[in-house]
């Protein structure tokens, strides 16, 4: 294992400046779209509870009612 040259330890450093600038980048956008994301967020989660509970409303009849023959 031979150990890094001065020049790939600074192209390591420069890449986790990137790294975390670039998060730095997300979690802003993230912070600046937080109400617009938590209302999506709001709105699939009653989309998805309102097509589990017809689900599970039909699966409730089908049992009620036996095996269709």
């Amino acid at each position: 294992m031979q150990a890094p040259t001065a020049h790939q330890v600074a192209d390591g450093g420069t890449w986790a400046t990137y790294l975390l600038v670039l998060m730095g980048g997300v979690f802003a956008w993230l912070d600046t779209h937080a109400s617009g994301l938590m209302a999506i967020a709001a709105l699939l989660t009653a989309a998805v509870n309102w097509w589990y509970r017809r689900a599970a409303h039909k699966w409730d009849g089908a049992e009620r009612r036996g095996p269709q023959h």
